[in-house]
């Protein structure tokens, strides 16, 4: 790991983002070009493919097998592909949460309001239909309510 964060570092990839599946989506990303990049050079022309093996081989590297670059190609794409659609998945339940929760507060926010009005008209109401000395007992014993507001 070590070595990888010194090229991250080299590379100005992975320095600048903590997260760990951006990390390897990176790497497989790099992992990806490096072993594309020799397929299709050798594929273009014998030439060229020439060229390349002696630049695989004046870097101390072996030739990469045709057949076994195309299994790492599916490899790493396959891998890119599940990354991709978790992090998809992940983001989907996080929106889904969020929705759900705007929802509850909305949903609760409503409820306490109409409640509250419903109250306020319930009072009004019962303070047309009441006498005046209902009203005045009214009034009296309902002094640190919010119905004291809307006395009788």
């Amino acid at each position: 790991m070590v070595a990888l964060d010194w090229c991250g570092i080299c590379l100005g990839l992975f320095c600048t983002c903590g997260l760990v599946y951006v990390r390897l989506l990176l790497l497989l990303l790099l992992l990806l070009l490096v072993v594309v990049v020799p397929v299709v050079v050798s594929s273009t022309n014998h030439r060229q493919a020439l060229q390349h093996r002696a630049l695989w081989g004046s870097l101390g590297l072996a030739p990469i097998d045709r057949s076994f670059a195309v299994v790492v190609v599916v490899v790493v794409v396959v891998i890119v592909v599940v990354v991709v659609v978790v992090i998809v998945v992940i983001l989907v339940a996080v929106i889904v949460v969020v929705v759900a929760a705007v929802s509850v507060v909305v949903v609760v926010g409503v409820g306490v309001g109409v409640g509250v009005v419903v109250a306020l008209l319930d009072s009004s109401l019962q303070c047309e239909l009441m006498t005046a000395s209902e009203k005045s007992n009214h009034n009296n014993n309902n002094n640190n309510t919010l119905v004291s507001m809307f006395a009788c």
